[in-house]
This record gives C-alpha cells, sequence and structure tokens, in this order.
C-alpha cells in the first residue's frame, strides 16, 4: 500500500491509526488474508453499562414446552448470565444480569415464551448480583 493510500485511508501518516494500520496491512498481505482493524482511542470508549439483575415468575403453561431451553437461547442471544428452573407449582423462576436494555429485551422474551407456552403472567423483582458464569438451566 502506497504512502498516498495509506493517508487517503487512514489519516495523515504521523497518527497511531495510520501506523498501525499500514503495519497491519502488510502483514495480513504477506499473509494473503484480509483483516480490517478497527481502533478506539480511550477519549472515544463510551462508559461501559452498569450491571443490574432481576429475577422473574412466569407463570401459565411452561413446564413441558420448552420454555426453559427458550429463555437460555434468548439469554444467550442477548448476552446476559443467569438461570432457569422449574418450580415446583408449575411455574419457571429466572434470574439474569446484564446492563437494564438486556434485561429489558429478555422480559420481552420471557412474556412471549415459545411457541407451545402460554405466559399468562411474568412478575419482575429487582436482585442483587450473584456470581454466575453462564446462563444455564437449574
Amino acid at each position: 500500500m502506497s504512502d498516498t493510500a495509506a493517508m487517503q485511508i487512514f489519516g495523515p501518516p504521523n497518527s497511531l491509526a495510520t501506523r498501525c494500520a499500514v503495519r497491519s496491512i502488510s502483514v495480513n498481505l504477506t499473509l494473503r488474508t484480509a483483516v480490517f482493524c478497527c481502533y478506539t482511542f480511550p477519549r472515544q470508549m463510551k462508559k461501559a453499562s452498569a450491571l443490574a439483575a432481576r429475577t422473574w415468575r412466569v407463570n401459565g403453561r411452561v413446564q413441558g414446552v420448552g420454555y426453559r431451553w427458550f429463555v437460555v437461547k434468548c439469554a444467550n442471544e442477548i448476552g446476559v448470565k443467569g438461570w432457569v428452573r422449574n418450580e415446583p407449582d408449575g411455574g419457571v423462576q429466572a434470574y439474569a444480569i446484564g446492563s437494564e436494555e438486556q434485561l429489558d429485551r429478555l422480559a420481552g422474551f420471557l412474556h412471549k415464551g415459545p411457541p407451545l407456552s402460554d405466559v399468562r403472567s411474568v412478575e419482575q423483582q429487582e436482585a442483587s448480583i450473584e456470581k454466575v458464569t453462564a446462563f444455564e438451566i437449574h
């Protein structure tokens, strides 16, 4: 890549982004792969969303219809951690940790449920943050 092309794409030749990007392109072209590099500088980084935790109590026809597997799939797609379990009275309880936005999205899925379920009510409560490493069925 010529210096002129690098300057048009990445900015002035003395900038950190130009030096790093040109080096990365040179190495990647040598290996015959194309990789695009993205550089984020500290002043441009957004603040990380604060973590929150919630529990939900779901009632209706939610056992024996794949509800827990549905919740695990949705939680993993959203990126929250926690657990879901059947309760002795026929309901399901779920616990999740994530940003407020992620937890709101999960709550929407809990109200919907999988096709064979019939969700009649969902009770939500704020919870304390527990140590969990994934989203799983308990």
